[in-house]
């Protein structure tokens, strides 16, 4: 993703999306609904971002400027609202945001990866091998789909 891209925007209350990683996301608020909605008639691309006050609608003042570009991989719909496994593809910042309808939508570009000093050292090992064991008793504590548990693994 070289240029600008326009997403479809959802905001994340709680927790945050980081790229090359799968969470399923429940999805209940109408822009969000909206938002997944677009993504699955066009590429499966939306942009996750944490809102800044967990209780209020997102809006662009409740929002962060950076996030993660990510893929609707799959949507479940119980009674209410929907469930959907995003998988985080990039970080980007975004440029604007803009209301189209109930949507927030978002132009945004890529923002690059920032490398470990020593990824080799022992303290980045360490550091690396404790989130990952936190992530994997994270996800089984929540019931997380067995693709998430597997990728952690």
């Amino acid at each position: 993703m070289s240029q600008h891209i326009t997403l479809p925007v959802i905001g994340l209350r709680e927790g945050l999306l980081f790229p090359q990683v799968a969470m399923p996301v429940p999805i209940g608020r109408k822009p969000s609904v909206s938002a997944v909605e677009r993504a699955m008639k066009g590429d499966h691309q939306v942009l996750v971002v944490a809102q800044r006050r967990a209780g209020d609608e997102p809006t662009e003042d409740n929002l962060h400027d950076v996030g993660v570009m990510a893929h609707v991989d799959s949507v479940r719909r119980p009674q209410r609202g929907m469930h959907a496994l995003l998988r985080g593809v990039e970080r980007v910042r975004v440029v604007r945001f803009r209301k189209d309808g109930a949507e927030l939508l978002a132009e945004c570009m890529p923002l690059p990866d920032v490398q470990p000093l020593e990824p080799d050292g022992p303290l980045f090992s360490a550091l690396f091998k404790e989130m990952q064991q936190r992530a994997l008793e994270l996800a089984r504590k929540r019931q997380a789909p067995s693709a998430i548990i597997d990728h952690l693994e």
